[in-house]
C-alpha cells in the first residue's frame, strides 16, 4: 500500500529557545539563526518557525509542530546546531529549551502539508480496517459525524457502510485493496485502488474520491470501477 478546502494545519505542541550573545557577538548570532532557516525547511512536520530578538544580546527560537514527534525530530536534527563548538563561542551561557503545548493559534493558509498528509494516512489506515480487514469497529474511526455516500449500491451513513462491510465478510472473505496511488487536495483525497475478490483474479481498478472534515474524518465517498480485461489494446496496464 502506498503510502485538503485548506483548512490550515493542526498544532498542538511548540518549542522555546532562548539564546543569550556574548557581547560583540549579536550580528554572528543574528547570521547563524538565518542560515538554519534553510535547514527547518526540510522538516515537513515544523510548521511554524520564528526566530526573533528580545533584548540586545537576548534572542529566541519558537517552533509549533502537530505533535510530540514533529517536535522531537526538530529538536533530534537541530540541537547539534545550537551546542556545537563553533556556537558555544557566540553565547554567554548554553541555549534554555522550553517545552509548551499550544492552546490556540492562527496559521497561514498558504501550508497546507501536514493537513494533506494526515488525510492521506487516515484514508490508508480506513482501506486496510473496512476493505482488508472487514472490521466495522475499526473503520467506523475514521468516519465523521454523517458519511455521505454516492456510490448507489451501498446505503447512506455509517449503516451503509457496515452493511457493505458484513457482505463482503460473508460473500468475498478474501477481498483484498492495494492503494496503488494517493493524491490530497483540498479537503479531497482520491486513491487509485486494485480491488480482487479471491487471490489469482485480475480484479477491478478503482478510483475512489473522499472529502474530509476539519478534522481529519471521512464524511463524504465517491467511486468508479472497471473491471480489468483479459485482453487490453494497449500494453500500458491499468496502474
Amino acid at each position: 500500500m502506498t503510502h485538503t478546502t485548506n483548512t490550515g494545519p493542526t498544532v498542538t505542541k511548540g518549542l522555546f529557545v532562548t539564546i543569550e550573545a556574548k557581547p560583540g557577538r549579536e550580528a554572528d548570532i543574528e547570521a547563524t539563526l538565518r542560515s538554519g532557516l534553510a535547514k527547518v525547511r526540510k522538516e515537513p512536520d515544523t510548521i511554524a518557525w520564528l526566530a526573533i530578538r528580545l533584548g540586545p544580546t537576548t534572542f529566541a527560537v519558537a517552533d509549533v509542530f502537530p505533535d510530540d514527534a514533529g517536535r522531537q525530530f526538530h529538536i533530534d536534527t537541530g540541537k547539534d546546531r545550537l551546542t556545537d563548538d563553533t556556537l558555544s563561542d557566540l553565547l554567554a551561557a548554553p541555549p534554555s529549551f522550553t517545552y509548551t503545548d499550544v492552546v490556540a493559534a492562527k496559521l497561514p493558509g498558504g501550508s497546507p502539508e501536514p493537513a494533506l498528509e494526515r488525510n492521506k494516512e487516515a484514508v490508508l489506515a480506513f482501506y486496510q480496517a473496512a476493505i482488508n480487514d472487514k472490521d466495522f469497529d475499526a473503520a467506523s474511526a475514521y468516519l465523521g459525524e454523517h458519511y455521505t455516500q454516492h456510490n448507489p449500491a451501498i446505503a447512506d451513513g455509517a449503516e451503509g457502510l457496515k452493511g457493505r462491510i458484513d457482505l463482503i465478510r460473508e460473500r468475498f472473505p478474501e477481498l483484498q485493496a492495494e492503494v496503488k496511488k494517493i493524491v490530497a487536495e483540498g479537503d479531497l483525497v482520491i486513491a487509485h485502488v486494485h480491488g480482487v475478490r479471491e487471490p489469482g483474479q485480475r480484479g477491478t481498478a478503482i478510483v475512489d474520491i473522499f472529502r474530509l472534515d476539519e478534522n481529519g474524518k471521512l464524511v463524504e465517498h465517491w467511486d468508479v470501477m472497471q473491471d480489468i480485461p483479459d485482453h487490453a489494446e494497449n500494453p500500458n496496464g491499468m496502474f
